[in-house]
């Protein structure tokens, strides 16, 4: 970009072309245009969490890892796997299993360069630079994919991959801690593996008429929210390397009044704009290049 151009986007001029720009995102149920993307990490996350309750299920009902069936065949080494002389030794050995799943599965599988990341931030640099063309401002510019290469984008990808890995270390933390309580209850109180496999079940969740239950919609708000999180932030460094100096607010279809209350204290200064948006899980809010209106 021209330091002419840059020099002339800090408060830029409406012009009819935004203004059919600002009309289409708004009459949009989702102004950021990644509700499918969004979709796709839920249920990616929310499959691998269905196949370790599967196996989890599986190995105390069918396989008797316990071993708490009187009657329960011993076939293979790995059918009892984790009877051991006390309760406490049997949980450990769940416990270990179950990060093991959680570690291979979540955090490995979508801890590090997360594809759905990149592709909710790539699509925030597309808009950002559709933007920036309807009000004229920065002509010439780079493809989208081709700033997403540069420096600047490179290592705010970083953090937002080290973000999204925190995110879901806490859940597969919290599911581990949960899953190891539960199998300490059961056992302790005598119940039969049907009642353990289905508090333990009851941890990992359920899609239940269409609505995620315990983790699954604890996946299903991560991927919400990281993946608008990663677009506003796209939205704003693209932005800012243009030398705009304020955004607004679009409001999505439906905004709550926390939404609401954040729009009318708009202007927001670009550089300090970061990490307000979303401002909860369900948030399909987006920022908007302020033209002084």
């Amino acid at each position: 970009m021209s330091a002419a151009a840059n020099a002339d986007a800090g408060v830029p001029e409406q012009t009819s072309a935004h203004e059919r720009y600002l009309e289409r995102a708004r009459d949009r149920d989702e102004p950021a245009r990644i509700r499918s993307v969004r979709q796709q990490y839920a249920q990616r996350l929310r499959g691998r969490l269905a196949d370790i309750r599967s196996a989890l299920r599986t190995g105390i009902v069918e396989n008797d890892v316990f071993g708490l069936q009187t009657e329960a065949l011993v076939d293979a080494p790995s059918t009892r796997q984790f009877e051991f002389t006390t309760d406490p030794q049997k949980v450990e050995a769940a416990r270990r299993w179950l990060e093991k799943q959680l570690e291979n599965e979540v955090l490995t599988e979508y801890g590090g360069e997360n594809q759905y990341i990149e592709r909710s931030y790539l699509k925030g640099i597309e808009d950002a630079q559709r933007e920036l063309g309807a009000l004229n401002v920065g002509s010439g510019e780079a493809a989208a994919s081709a700033s997403m290469r540069m420096p600047v984008h490179q290592e705010q990808l970083e953090q937002l991959y080290s973000r999204n890995l925190e995110e879901l270390r806490g859940m597969t933390d919290d599911i581990a801690r949960d899953v190891r309580r539960e199998l300490a209850d059961g056992l302790a109180s005598g119940d039969n593996p049907r009642t353990i496999a289905g508090d333990v079940s009851d941890i990992l969740g359920k899609v239940d008429d269409g609505t995620p239950r315990a983790a699954m919609n604890r996946a299903t708000m991560i991927s919400r929210t990281e993946l608008m999180n990663s677009h506003n932030w796209a939205r704003l460094k693209e932005w800012e390397r243009a030398g705009v100096e304020k955004v607004d607010v679009i409001l999505s279809n439906g905004a709550c009044e926390q939404c609401w209350a954040y729009a009318r204290d708009a202007p927001f200064v670009a550089s300090e704009a970061y990490g307000n948006l979303p401002i909860h899980p369900n948030c399909r809010c987006v920022h908007t290049v302020w033209t002084g209106d």
